[in-house]
């Protein structure tokens, strides 16, 4: 049996009662997908360490797999990056290279509505189809000249 362990100021904070239905499903799988250690002190503490940081993955397929569409995913991920629960620690290419984006959990969310919040260091680039397939060719015929 495997089990989530939640920090209970970051289900007292501001940022985490302020998510979407999406984003607290998708936050509770990554953090699912992280890896803890005990950190070595020389005082006996209960403080963990995620040692995949920088390493977890979160696909599209593997969202539509557990009933999170395309869309909602896409909004979660901005969601939880805005409100400082992740990062993009490197872009995947998708597609048929199959490199996926890696993602890092932070805990920029305590700082979450306060002067001292930092954004993100990557945000996730917005992809708009302008200039690429049909868009482009038909803009590309409505600047020739009659």
């Amino acid at each position: 049996m495997k089990r989530l362990v939640v920090d209970m100021a970051l289900v007292r904070s501001s940022a985490f009662l302020s998510l979407s239905r999406w984003g607290l499903l998708v936050y509770f799988r990554f953090l699912q997908k992280r890896q803890l250690a005990p950190q070595k002190r020389r005082k006996k503490s209960d403080e963990w360490v995620v040692t995949n940081n920088g390493q977890i993955v979160f696909s599209y397929r593997e969202a539509e797999s557990i009933g999170i569409k395309p869309r909602e995913f896409r909004n979660a991920l901005d969601e939880l990056q805005e409100k400082g629960f992740i990062d993009i620690a490197k872009y995947g290419k998708g597609g048929r290279s199959g490199e996926s984006t890696l993602y890092s959990i932070d805990d920029r969310w305590r700082d979450y509505g306060t002067e001292s919040f930092r954004p993100a260091k990557k945000p996730r680039i917005k992809d708009t189809i302008q200039g690429r397939g049909w868009s482009a060719y038909n803009a590309k015929q409505r600047k020739k000249p009659a």
